[in-house]
């Protein structure tokens, strides 16, 4: 099986992005691996417009990702930034709002409640570790007292 065949399949089961097909290409020794992808891109089994609407919303929805977490995987996968922003404009505001109050809530109960400041401030940088705005979670964390 050629790797573009291997390719053809492995994006049939999955989205991948541009950035994640070159480097499987050259993995599995093709030849011309640039000219591999545009291939695929044109046969439309790549698209990284409908690889970054996919990934934003799965690790919203099901990971709880903020939009800053979420950008910046993409940016790390080479996603261009109108594709990203985008992509972040079809998870509702609304939506991360709730499920960044949700995550502060949780995590606010689990923590022991001795030390308020410590509290806060791992609070804080847990949520902001998972993506959230840090002036959204202050002001949570301000209505939380």
């Amino acid at each position: 099986m050629t790797a573009i065949d291997y390719m053809r399949a492995q994006c049939s089961k999955r989205e991948y992005c541009s950035e994640d097909v070159l480097s499987r290409l050259k993995a599995r020794g093709s030849e011309n691996p640039e000219g591999d992808l545009i291939v695929l891109r044109s046969e439309g089994y790549v698209d990284d417009r409908r690889y970054a609407r996919c990934f934003a919303s799965d690790k919203a929805r099901l990971q709880g990702w903020g939009p800053v977490k979420i950008a910046m995987q993409l940016r790390c996968r080479k996603i261009e930034e109108p594709v990203i922003a985008e992509a972040l404009e079809l998870c509702s505001t609304e939506d991360a709002a709730l499920r960044m109050e949700e995550l502060v809530s949780r995590k606010w109960a689990s923590l022991p409640k001795e030390d308020a400041y410590l509290r806060r401030m791992k609070t804080l940088r847990y949520a902001v570790g998972r993506g959230y705005e840090y002036d959204a979670v202050m002001k949570f964390l301000d209505k939380l007292k």
